[in-house]
């Protein structure tokens, strides 16, 4: 049984508020743009009030060149 349900990942690279209380998130980023990633990853917890337990999260990012793609960084 999985333990829990994605929400959502969101990813932006400006810790700047847009209007209105909003970020700009995007999914492509192009390198000259780019000093720093954040990543908003959300999910439910489908045993909140059953039972506790531990997970893992594994983060990677990719560069894109054509149809190649090149692992450049995993967060755990």
């Amino acid at each position: 049984m999985t333990k829990y349900k994605l929400k959502d990942i969101k990813t932006y690279s400006s810790d700047e508020w847009m209007n209105a209380s909003t970020k700009k998130y995007r999914i492509a980023f192009d390198q000259e743009e780019v000093d720093y990633m954040r990543v908003e990853f959300a999910f439910y917890n489908k045993l909140f009030d059953e039972e506790d337990w531990a997970c893992k999260i594994n983060l990677k990012a990719f560069q894109l060149e054509g149809d190649n793609r090149k692992e450049f960084v995993t967060l755990i």
